[in-house]
């Protein structure tokens, strides 16, 4: 068995401890991107993220899927999983059409680390979550941690670590503007004292993030920020005043402090 690694993921197939199989990549003049392996791969699993350059990253993944024998495959982010339905009449499900293309492709599973959405991995592919391993990290940093979401839609990933731990939880309520893409947050909480634990799956532009801090800064003792994905889009960190910032390896940042790799072990069943 050999991990197969997309150059965003090099970083974390390291920590798998499983054999990386030698490749060679290229692209054209073109613009059009090589893939060959360099050795045998009985049994691979590719292992890939779609961020930084979600479309070049697709191709690609679709090359080494092709390039193997019904390999599984363990996307860390999955770029796309945002649009996981129909919002507005005649839109395209982009997280429909990433699955489908990598199954078509060939791959014998495919496994998402923490979706967007279930709805995102439209039963072709399999979630791995990974809440134990982030409430493992409040838990050994955070005292008394009041645990928020900055929107209602990523309150089921707050609630399932808040949960596993015992943790105090709440949530906010985010509306986006579908033509201007204007963030609105909206809520009340008591976090009057409290050392406060904002929690979300992904961290682009920063404005739900912020927009989140606003509410309960005045009140908390401290805010921390924990994301699962974060892709900190042109500097998005600056938006971010909060005591400290920590995301998982799912997509390699500044502020990547905690992995996912016995997640993915676990999930993989090795």
């Amino acid at each position: 068995m050999k991990i197969v690694t997309h150059k965003n993921a090099y970083h974390l197939a390291l920590k798998l401890g499983i054999p990386i199989a030698r490749v060679k990549r290229k692209r054209f003049p073109d613009g059009e991107i090589y893939f060959r392996l360099l050795e045998p791969v009985d049994e691979g699993i590719v292992l890939a993220s779609m961020f930084p350059n979600q479309n070049d990253s697709l191709v690609e993944i679709l090359e080494m899927v092709d390039a193997l024998d019904e390999p599984i495959v363990v996307i860390s982010y999955l770029a796309y999983a945002r649009q996981d339905r129909k919002f507005l009449s005649g839109e395209a499900v982009s997280s429909r059409a990433i699955v489908r293309a990598i199954k078509y492709a060939g791959a014998s599973e495919i496994f998402v680390v923490e979706p967007h959405s279930i709805e995102a991995l439209h039963n072709i592919a399999k979630p791995i979550y990974v809440h134990e391993t982030l409430g493992e990290r409040i838990s050994r940093n955070v005292s008394d941690p009041l645990l928020v979401s900055p929107d209602f839609g990523r309150s089921e990933l707050v609630e399932r670590i808040a949960k596993a731990y015992g943790f105090d939880f709440a949530f906010l309520k985010k509306y986006r503007d579908r033509e201007t893409g204007e963030i609105i947050t909206e809520g009340e909480i008591d976090a009057r004292g409290r050392n406060v634990v904002i929690v979300d799956d992904i961290i682009s532009t920063g404005g739900t993030m912020e927009n989140a801090i606003k509410i309960v800064r005045d009140q908390a003792s401290s805010v921390h920020v924990l994301v699962i994905h974060g892709l900190f889009v042109d500097n998005a960190y600056r938006r971010i005043e909060a005591d400290s910032i920590a995301s998982t390896d799912t997509v390699l940042n500044a502020y990547t402090k905690i992995s996912v790799a016995k997640d993915i072990l676990k999930a993989i069943k090795i």
